[in-house]
C-alpha cells in the first residue's frame, strides 16, 4: 500500500521514503496506526524512523479520491526510515544454520517484540519483515497492519478505531485466532514467532504445503513438528509454548536457559 524510495539525506546516508495515500477511510486509519508505531518505537532492535507525517504533492497522478487536497494534488503519509543494506532474514534462512546464531537472532527478535507489545500488536511477523542492518543486528519492520492496544480509558468507538483490521497476517505463520477471526493480542505475535524460530532452526516452515485448507488445518488443529536433534530438547519446549493453540497457553519465551 503505496511507493517506497531510496535516497540519501544530507549526509550521504542511504534512507528509504514510503508514500502512501489512503482512499478509504479504514486504510487511512491503518496508516495512522502504522505511523505512530514507527513515531513512538525506538529500539535498536526495531527499524529506526527519521521522521512521519503528511504532506500534499502537486500533479499526482490517479483518481482524486478521500485523500484529495485540491485540484490536482493529494496528501500523502511519509515515513523516512533509515536504509537496511543487509536485506532481510528470510534471505538468510537455510538448513545448518549454527544453533548459537539462531539463538543470538531469537533473543534480538524477542527484546523488540517485548518493546513492541507495552503498546502495540504488529500481526504480520515473518523473516521478510525482519531487517538487517551493517553491523548484523535484527530489526523488526512493516508495521502496515499493526494494532494498538486499548487502554481501560478508551471508548468502545476508539477501541474499535484502533483496530479496523481483525484476522490479517500471512498464511504460513497466522496463529489460529486469525483464521476463525478472532482478537488478535500479544498471543498472536507470539505464535508467529514459533513458527518463524521453528523455521530459522530447520530451514523450512512447519507446514510444507502452501494450500490455505492445508494450512488452516495446521494452524488450527496440528501440533509443531519435533525437531531431529534430540539436543534441542528445551528449544523445543519454548517453541511448543510459543505456539499454543490456545492463546492463554502462550508465553514469549527469552530463551534464556539455552546457552
Amino acid at each position: 500500500m503505496g511507493e517506497v524510495y531510496k535516497g540519501c539525506d544530507s549526509h550521504g546516508k542511504p534512507v528509504i521514503l514510503k508514500l502512501s495515500r489512503p482512499t478509504v477511510a479504514v486504510y487511512e486509519q491503518q496508516l495512522e496506526n502504522e505511523i505512530r508505531v514507527c513515531r513512538e518505537m525506538q529500539h535498536p532492535n526495531i527499524v529506526h524512523t527519521l521522521a512521519t507525517g503528511k504532506l500534499v504533492l502537486d500533479g499526482a497522478i490517479g483518481v482524486c479520491g478521500a485523500g484529495c487536497a485540491k485540484d490536482g494534488a493529494a496528501e500523502y503519509y511519509y515515513m523516512l526510515q533509515d536504509f537496511y543494506e543487509g536485506g532481510d532474514l528470510k534471505s538468510r534462512i537455510r538448513s545448518g544454520i549454527p544453533l548459537e546464531t539462531c539463538v543470538d537472532w531469537f533473543r534480538q527478535i524477542v527484546a523488540g517484540v517485548k518493546a513492541l507489545h507495552e503498546k502495540f500488536v504488529h500481526r504480520d511477523l515473518k523473516p521478510e519483515n525482519i531487517l538487517i542492518d551493517s553491523e548484523g543486528n535484527l530489526r523488526i519492520a512493516d508495521f502496515g497492519l499493526a494494532k494498538v492496544l486499548t487502554s481501560g480509558s478508551d471508548s468502545p468507538k476508539d477501541a474499535a478505531a484502533k483496530d479496523p483490521f481483525n484476522g490479517w497476517g500471512t498464511v504460513e505463520y497466522m496463529a489460529p485466532e486469525c483464521w476463525t477471526f478472532g482478537e488478535t493480542t500479544p498471543a498472536t505475535d507470539i505464535y508467529s514467532l514459533g513458527i518463524m524460530f521453528y523455521e530459522i532452526l530447520t530451514g523450512e516452515l512447519p507446514c510444507k504445503s502452501h494450500k490455505a485448507r492445508d494450512l488452516k488445518e495446521f494452524h488450527l488443529h496440528e501440533p509443531l513438528p519435533r525437531l531431529a536433534d534430540p539436543s534441542l530438547a528445551e528449544i523445543q519446549k519454548c517453541l511448543d509454548v510459543m505456539t499454543a493453540k490456545n492463546p492463554a497457553d502462550r508465553r514469549l519465551m527469552d530463551f534464556a536457559q539455552i546457552p
